[in-house]
């Protein structure tokens, strides 16, 4: 899952816009999947000071599985400011369980307005490092944006601190704002007290979004 994130994020930048001609034509030939002509003009582009080209060769090395390359360029453009490098930084960093990094470059990201680090943190807090008062901060974060995962992420932090009563609330909330993470928490919470109606209910909700109604 972590590497379809971190791809996505490198496929995002490689559909930004940039006024240096000669990362554009490397992003013309990436597009053609001609990797060496790719590499040569974003290379061209980084030695003429855009460092904006430091994340396409990093995208270039993580598609090619050459980790480290990936991340010596990835610093580069965080350390340029770059907030989606800090967060692509800190998901590789993720893939190999490194979690103290990890927080360090989504925390970076988030200072420099990138909103899915937010998203991030919720989750290496909820999961990985077991903070729930941070996971909680992070996921109100997200959640008053309109994002529905950080609403359903509430519902798992209150689940966790044992009050069952905000987490059924946020996780009906994420639910029937069509988030599935949402719809499974909450049939799983019906149906361990016992209420299999509403249970069935949200399990058939899900299954219809999903496209496996019966």
């Amino acid at each position: 899952m972590k590497k379809l994130l971190l791809s996505c994020i490198f496929l995002a930048g490689i559909c930004a816009f940039s006024d240096s001609p000669e990362l554009q034509q490397g992003i013309s030939y990436d597009k053609a999947n001609d990797l060496k002509n790719a590499e040569k003009y974003y290379k061209m582009a980084y030695d003429k000071g855009d460092t904006e080209a430091a994340f396409y060769l990093a995208s270039l090395y993580y598609e090619q599985k050459k980790g480290d390359l990936t991340e010596k360029y990835l610093k580069i453009a965080s350390d340029s400011g770059d907030g989606k490098a800090s967060y692509a930084l800190g998901t590789l960093y993720d893939e190999q369980k490194k979690y103290d990094l990890t927080e360090k470059y989504y925390l970076l990201a988030s200072q420099r307005g990138f909103e899915e680090a937010d998203y991030g943190l919720a989750t290496l807090y909820l999961d990985k490092k077991e903070n729930l008062k941070a996971a909680k901060e992070y996921s109100e974060k997200v959640a008053k944006r309109g994002d529905i995962r950080g609403t359903n992420f509430l519902g798992i932090v209150y689940s966790k601190q044992g009050d069952s009563r905000n987490a059924e609330k946020y996780w009906k909330k994420a639910a029937d704002a069509g988030d599935e993470g949402g719809m499974y928490n909450l049939a799983d919470y019906y149906y361990k007290i016992n209420n299999t109606k509403l249970g069935d209910k949200y399990m058939e909700m899900l299954e219809k979004k999903l496209g496996i109604a019966k």
